[in-house]
């Protein structure tokens, strides 16, 4: 696989928004979305079919592709961001044509649903993108600074990578102990597995995968991880970095359930690889935007997360 990495944003830069997934139903927040990436310099491009309604959907999935192949095509657009995710990104992965975003490499941004274009971006392209901050979510002023903040540093200044940060508050753990190295894939553990038996999932042999989810009871979380483990997946990783598993809890009190954390210890405790739990990324408002595709090192033994590569062109 021939890793495509795009370039550093650049002062004044023309930056795009899209919604692949589900609509913004709060129009008010796209035009926030505008107005915040205006303020920090940037001209803003948004697709022809931003604020189309389809169902759940931001329109057809022709509208939505459409409107991903137009920004990456626009030579004058440097950077994407998915404006939201909910549902809906998956059902484009046939549709979108990859030799475009293989010859346009650009910093695109999103994370949840969005883990589908992510994933089918570097497998079909190698295309490196940021699981990171959306601006009708993140971008809005309920947002902690840190996140904003470190996702600024990250995608504008030089070698910034070199100092990746978590916030102050994160409670990191390794559930298995040790040091690995490997290309860093994944996302939301509920995409990544309606992925399984298609083209559009990366290789994730030798792998560091990250997972993260919200509103999966255990027995979900357990459903999920097993056919991860039944189609072999789980025994040819490096390393596992878990993430946020927001309001993944059994809904009913007096069912009898698993907790997560031993539906993760049945699944990781026999990997005989590094396990770091608690990693600030998800459906949390204060979380470090994460670069996928790229190589980085996790241990128990030292800093628990290092970025091994630039995830920008030279």
């Amino acid at each position: 696989m021939n890793v495509i990495k795009p370039a550093q944003l650049q002062s004044g830069a023309t930056v795009g928004l899209i919604t692949p997934a589900s609509p913004v139903a709060d129009k008010e927040k796209i035009r926030k979305s505008i107005d915040y990436l205006v303020e920090q310099g940037y001209k803003v491009k948004t697709g022809q079919n931003v604020g189309e309604v389809s169902g759940y959907l931001a329109g057809s999935d022709e509208q939505r592709v459409n409107d991903i192949h137009a920004l990456f095509s626009d030579p004058e657009v440097k950077a994407i961001f998915c404006l939201r995710g909910g549902y809906g990104s998956g059902r484009m992965l046939d549709r979108v044509d990859y030799s475009l975003i293989r010859n346009n490499p650009k910093i695109f941004i999103g994370y949840s649903d969005i883990t589908a274009l992510h994933s089918a971006f570097f497998s079909k392209c190698g295309l490196v993108t940021f699981s990171g901050p959306m601006p009708a979510v993140d971008f809005q002023s309920e947002s902690p600074s840190f996140t904003t903040t470190e996702f600024w540093k990250l995608v504008q200044t030089r070698d910034y990578w070199k100092e990746f940060r978590l916030p102050e508050s994160a409670n990191l753990t390794f559930l298995t102990e040790g040091t690995a190295e490997g290309t860093l894939l994944g996302g939301n553990l509920t995409l990544i597995n309606s992925l399984l038996g298609t083209a559009y999932l990366p290789d994730l042999r030798g792998s560091i995968l990250f997972i993260e989810d919200i509103g999966e009871p255990p027995y979900r979380i357990d459903r999920m991880l097993n056919q991860l483990k039944l189609a072999n997946v789980l025994s040819k990783l490096q390393g596992v970095i878990l993430g946020d598993f927001s309001e993944c809890i059994e809904p009913e009190p007096e069912k009898p359930t698993l907790s997560l954390q031993e539906v993760f210890a049945n699944y990781f405790g026999d990997l005989s690889v590094p396990v770091l739990a608690g990693f600030p990324h998800g459906h949390i408002k204060l979380f470090s935007t994460l670069p996928l595709g790229i190589k980085v090192r996790i241990s128990s033994l030292e800093k628990p997360i290092t970025l091994l590569e630039n995830p920008f062109a030279d």
